[in-house]
């Protein structure tokens, strides 16, 4: 017994004497012009502009935001006008003056003489109301998502010719603690969709159900909130129903920032590369309408 204690200790001992601190010696990569603009239409046209951070390496200390030195050209190709702005805001943005248009397409060009010239252009789609809505409500058990009160919620809107990308969101409206929370949806009736689903968003396009009038069935659990002495419910909770049409950047975008996210905290998940329509940068330059219905 004696000997075998001592070759654990042994065995230890070695492995220890075989740990070896690996310093990282690798090239510190040029930081890049990160360009963040989704615009809606009616919206002031406004973006920001940062640099890049090395995830491995030298740690950044102060702020990532450009404020000076950079030049921003607008392009409406629609129209042929041209915009400019060389100074942020008092929120650090740089801003055209002028508001985005439903149907037209826009052309950026940023310039900085520490990153030259990053371009990216989008355009901005019409909005699709959601032209029928219908509700229910029933009591489940069972665990996980299907588990307490659901709601189900059936939506209608028509789809306008062309290539069209979609996001359904839903968003808990508290009256009490005057908060909004982004709940988790299904798909509750078996609607194909083209894209990813579930979660805290539906991203489909239109490839499926091309120039007609699209219902959409949607579920998610209820919000309720009790007095533990009375039992009674003391808050009412409202939820409101999102339907955006994006442009394609925009939607590839948003879509690889939140498969991102969820992948950090997966920690079994191959980590995902946020989408970029920036050329000689990064972020994305994007255009996206919301509409939207408030139920009980």
């Amino acid at each position: 017994m004696k000997n075998k204690i001592l070759f654990v200790i042994s065995s230890i001992l070695v492995l220890l004497s075989c740990t070896k601190e690996i310093k990282y010696n690798g090239g510190v990569e040029s930081s890049f012009m990160v360009v963040n603009c989704v615009t809606e239409s009616d919206s002031s046209i406004q973006v920001s502009l940062s640099r890049s951070v090395q995830a491995i390496g030298e740690i950044s200390t102060g702020s990532n935001d450009i404020t000076t030195l950079a030049t921003l050209t607008l392009t409406d190709n629609t129209t042929g006008a041209t915009y400019t702005a060389n100074a942020v805001n008092s929120s650090n943005l740089y801003d055209f003056g002028t508001t985005a248009k439903v149907g037209h397409s826009y052309s950026l060009s940023v310039y900085h003489p520490d990153y030259g010239t990053s371009t990216a252009s989008t355009s901005i789609p019409q909005p699709e109301p959601i032209i029928a809505w219908d509700t229910t409500s029933t009591e489940s058990g069972g665990n996980g998502f299907n588990k307490g009160k659901r709601k189900t919620v059936d939506l209608s809107w028509n789809d306008p010719d062309g290539e069209n990308f979609y996001i359904v969101k839903v968003v808990s409206i508290d009256t009490i603690l005057n908060t909004e929370t982004v709940k988790s949806i299904r798909t509750s009736d078996g609607s194909e969709l083209s894209g990813d689903k579930g979660n805290e968003a539906l991203f489909f396009n239109d490839n499926l159900f091309n120039n007609g009038t699209k219902q959409l069935s949607i579920s998610f659990r209820e919000d309720y909130m009790y007095d533990q002495m009375s039992g009674l419910q003391v808050s009412e909770t409202y939820y409101r129903i999102e339907l955006y049409n994006t442009s394609k950047e925009a939607f590839n975008y948003l879509l690889s920032v939140t498969k991102s996210i969820s992948s950090n905290n997966n920690p079994f998940s191959e980590p995902v590369k946020v989408y970029t329509n920036v050329t000689n940068g990064l972020g994305i330059f994007g255009g996206l309408n919301r509409s939207f219905v408030v139920i009980k």
